[in-house]
């Protein structure tokens, strides 16, 4: 709980505090998106996420940088495996390279890291889409990615004796999906 309250109270500083800048050229830049990653492996479980992310832009087309997200999870339960609803907060790294310089830049996006939950399970999102410029470096980004991630489930040991019941153990398991967002760039 305090690795989410501290994670948490950071975005929220983070966010609040960052005003545009020039700093030897390159340029301050946000990103904040909303999306849905819908799972596409066993175990399939869709997921609400909303993220930010905040670097620079290294040149008109690369962009470097950090974020984080929050993602909601769908309970999953299937014969003895089981994996309570849940939020989940992925902190990680940004690449973002462009490829023109005009109102419809079409770009690749890049998303490693980890999970602050979970114990520390796998993140990572690769991403294509489409940025409609506005006035002032704004833009609407619309994406479709994949989105890979390692999290922890509880999962079928072995039964008591001659009974039907069983014990469970931890285990990790990949719940990949098919991410669709749409985000602000300012």
């Amino acid at each position: 709980m305090k690795k989410i309250l501290f994670t948490l109270v950071a975005l929220i500083g983070l966010t609040m505090s960052v005003k545009a800048q020039h700093l030897s050229g390159n340029t301050y830049k946000g990103f904040f998106d909303l999306g849905y990653i819908v799972g596409v492996t066993n175990p399939k479980i869709n997921c609400f996420e909303v993220s930010t992310s905040h670097g620079m832009q290294i040149t008109p087309n690369f962009f470097i940088g950090g974020g984080v997200g929050l993602q909601s999870f769908e309970e999953y339960k299937v014969a003895m495996d089981s994996r309570a609803k849940s939020l989940e907060i992925p902190i990680f790294a940004n690449l973002r390279a462009s490829f023109t310089n005009t109102k419809l830049i079409p770009f690749l996006d890049l998303k490693a890291g980890a999970y602050t939950t979970d114990e520390m399970g796998i993140y990572l999102n690769v991403s294509g889409g489409i940025r409609f410029a506005l006035a002032n470096n704004h833009g609407i980004n619309l994406k479709i990615g994949y989105q890979m991630a390692k999290l922890t489930y509880d999962t079928f040991k072995d039964f008591y004796g001659l009974t039907t019941d069983y014990s469970t153990q931890k285990d990790k398991m990949s719940v990949d999906g098919l991410s669709l967002k749409i985000g602000y760039e300012f």
